[in-house]
């Protein structure tokens, strides 16, 4: 919200996140616990079916969820370390 402030939302490369921010900060606050609720909902049904299944399929599914995790974060901290350029450099990484 800083860098958009700053910078204005056309600065902002996300087409979801600038219409949230043109719609002000409720939708914006609104569209992140849509996305936060999306991926509880995803790793819950995860754990439900790995908790189901045994053997190698179980380890299979064990390790593509720990990938998925790993994925997560590193978009989280790409989309931390992209705002920050906006920010400090005025322009951003992608």
């Amino acid at each position: 919200i800083y860098a958009a402030g700053l910078y204005g939302r056309a600065a902002e490369a996300n087409p979801f996140v600038r219409r949230a921010l043109a719609a002000g900060v409720p939708s914006l606050v609104v569209l992140n616990l849509l996305a936060l609720l999306a991926v509880t909902a995803l790793v819950y049904g995860y754990i439900e079916l790995l908790t189901a299944v045994r053997g190698v399929r179980a380890w299979v599914m064990a390790r593509s969820f720990e990938l998925w995790v790993g994925g997560l974060v590193a978009a989280g901290l790409f989309v931390f370390a992209n705002n920050l350029s906006v920010i400090i450099l005025g322009g951003s990484l992608v």
